[in-house]
């Protein structure tokens, strides 16, 4: 009956504010009601009559601030499991499930909230569910349990379609801690976020310094970096209109450098816009649309020489959204042709060590060794990883060694012949040596340092 609820209070709103038919959401009811009903009525049996709730009750109107707080962490962690940047139902598709484990914590967090501690309330901000727990610490605390608030994956109601708070409200008077907090929440409904990024409903009073500041943040959102991985259904088209509206800003915004700057924010790692069709005709205007937004943002320099040209890599990143194509290594800009480098495959251009041949000045031939170190295809395998490593050699050593290091954490089985312990490869060989000395150079240094540090003893006999 919660969840019925819960959806009639907001269907008249909803319908104005989505420019959306009341059809639409008495269906959306209907089939949710149905689906959740019986696991909310389980659920709600089972936390009534369990013991443990009765003992995890009386331990946490009893425990310390920080054991209680350390409760609501670690009974929390469950909920977030899986990638940032998706809605629970994304994750797990059952919702059913979800809201029994939110019933079990429900008198568990109001109990929490009556005891008005300020570091319970900050993990109450930060891992609670229940509305009017969010609604009440928010109300009463700091900017940090406001910005905590902000942050909670359950912002939004249960169904993902209005939020707990007075967002409107936050949007004009709240600060930049509060705004930055919201921005960078990677688990609002989709629509959210199309809002912000287009300016409208919750952000249409929204300041144009803040405007720009939160769609800076909003490039490192996971939400923007995370893709839908489920094959073409009705839900990856809604989860892939964040990315759709987010790139198609470019056509829109003022075509000047600080606008230029904020635009690379909020794409340098978003994902890109997907091809619905597979008809030749529609991807060869899909290619004219994104040469006319690229072509608008060839813009004058800055006019100070030490000042970053923005316009340029946005540019280079809008060529992203292109096939890596002889054309485009072809090109006679050097914005598109490092989009060709950061993205070229090995397999199609055997010769690319040659590239650098064709490049004139030396600092280009910088950047074009900065693009190729980014060139996720030539780090796959041991073999184009030596062939990588002798085409920056020497001058591009350093970066080849960062990137390294950082693919490492984030891809470790493309490493797996070089790590394995017990590998005969000859690579694997090579690797664990240069992991040992460097390991032994490292022990000599610390030992010398401690040597210095050490207090001279004075000997008796001299």
């Amino acid at each position: 009956m919660e969840i019925d609820e819960i959806v009639q209070k907001n269907l008249s709103s909803l319908s104005k504010e989505y420019s959306l038919s009341k059809e639409y959401f008495e269906a959306e009811r209907e089939r949710r009601f149905i689906e959740n009903a019986e696991h909310i009525k389980k659920g709600a049996r089972a936390t009534v009559y369990s013991p443990q709730k009765r003992i995890t009750a009386t331990f946490l109107t009893h425990c310390s601030p920080d054991k209680a707080y350390e409760w609501l962490s670690d009974s929390s962690k469950r909920f977030y499991q899986g990638r940032k940047g998706l809605t629970y139902r994304e994750q797990h598709g059952d919702w059913g499930e979800l809201l029994v484990e939110l019933n079990k914590r429900k008198i568990l967090e109001y109990l929490l909230l009556r005891r008005k501690n300020p570091l319970i309330d900050i993990g109450l901000a930060q891992f609670a569910s229940t509305p009017h727990v969010l609604r009440t610490v928010f109300a009463r605390g700091g900017t940090g349990a406001r910005c905590a608030v902000l942050a909670n994956p359950f912002l939004f109601d249960r169904l993902g379609i209005s939020p707990e708070i007075n967002i409107r409200k936050v949007v004009i008077q709240g600060n930049w801690y509060e705004l930055k907090a919201l921005a960078q929440n990677a688990y609002l409904p989709d629509m959210f976020y199309i809002n912000l990024i287009n300016r409208t409903e919750y952000f249409a009073k929204l300041k144009v310094r803040n405007y720009k500041l939160m769609l800076a943040e909003l490039g490192n959102n996971a939400r923007i970096t995370t893709p839908f991985f489920e094959p073409a259904s009705h839900d990856r088209y809604e989860y892939d209109r964040v990315f759709r509206a987010a790139w198609e800003l470019c056509e829109t915004r003022p075509t000047n450098q600080k606008w230029a700057a904020i635009l690379c924010q909020l794409l340098h790692k978003a994902q890109p816009i997907k091809i619905t069709s597979m008809v030749d005709i529609r991807k060869i205007a899909y290619k004219k649309d994104i040469g006319k937004v690229i072509e608008r943002w060839r813009i004058d320099p800055p006019k100070k020489e030490y000042d970053y040209d923005h316009a340029f890599y946005l540019r280079s990143r809008l060529a992203d959204l292109l096939i890596a194509d002889e054309q485009l290594l072809n090109s006679p800009d050097l914005a598109l042709r490092l989009s060709f480098y950061r993205r070229f495959s090995p397999l199609e251009f055997k010769n690319w060590p040659n590239f650098l041949m064709k490049e004139g000045e030396e600092f280009v031939k910088e950047e074009v060794r900065r693009a190729i170190v980014l060139n996720l295809n030539l780090w796959i395998s041991h073999e184009r990883r030596e062939r990588l490593h002798q085409f920056l050699f020497p001058d591009g050593c350093f970066l080849y060694e960062r990137s390294e290091k950082s693919l490492r954490e984030e891809h470790p089985e493309w490493f797996f012949d070089e790590d394995d312990k017990y590998s005969t490869d000859p690579s694997a060989t090579l690797w664990r040596i240069k992991m040992l000395l460097k390991s032994i150079d490292e022990k000599m240094e610390n030992l010398a340092v401690e040597k210095e540090r050490s207090p001279k003893k004075w000997k008796w006999w001299r």
